[in-house]
């Protein structure tokens, strides 16, 4: 079971995520929409494009922004996770056109970039799973330390949080048994107008 949302900008797209990881990202696998938080069976499943990020309930969510042609058509989400790289103290991989998205999103600078898996290691030691904010991850970092860590300055949503003493590396298979931190503002979701971060929120694909 999952579900579609068949409005949002003609829609046509699927629930892959519910709030943030669960503990782990093995952990997070083949959750049902019953599940609160974690990747639906379609994460590994439903090739994609495009790709939605919706701030609140999945249903009724109003406030939402979304990518175009980033996915290659014919890979879910998971082999795309897996298969490309990460962003290592600099910008977000991937970047958004302020037309895409609702009225209420629209010059959110925190709402620009998206990386699917982000890490730093100057004056930090931080990882990120999943985050949509800011264009310069680096100046983020050195001029806000609690943009390293929080979601509230330069992120608007991460899905979970890493920092230790050492240096995060994705392209150790390991990463995926993490035990990332998913409390706000460690992690969730903050659209910028209410000041308050959620776990509630969800990711879709097209």
């Amino acid at each position: 079971m999952t579900y579609c949302d068949m409005d949002t900008d003609g829609g046509g797209w699927t629930l892959v995520i519910k709030g943030t990881l669960d503990k782990t990202y093995m952990n997070s696998l083949h959750k049902t929409i019953n599940d609160s938080r974690g990747f639906m069976m379609s994460f590994t499943r439903v090739p994609y494009r495009d790709l939605l990020v919706k701030y609140g309930d999945y249903k009724s969510a109003t406030r939402f922004v979304w990518w175009k042609s980033i996915g290659t058509g014919y890979t879910n989400m998971q082999q795309e996770i897996d298969t490309r790289g990460y962003q290592h103290n600099t910008g977000p991989r991937y970047t958004r056109s302020s037309s895409y998205g609702s009225s209420s999103m629209r010059g959110v600078s925190e709402t620009v970039g998206l990386s699917y898996k982000k890490g730093y290691s100057r004056s930090y030691y931080t990882a990120h799973f999943f985050v949509v904010g800011y264009s310069g991850w680096s100046s983020c970092c050195d001029y806000y330390s609690q943009g390293c860590r929080s979601v509230s300055n330069c992120f608007s949503v991460s899905l979970g949080y890493l920092s230790g003493s050492s240096y995060y590396s994705f392209s150790d298979p390991a990463w995926k048994s993490w035990t990332w931190t998913t409390s706000c503002s460690y992690a969730g979701y903050y659209h910028t107008s209410t000041g308050n971060c959620q776990s509630n929120g969800a990711i879709f694909i097209r």
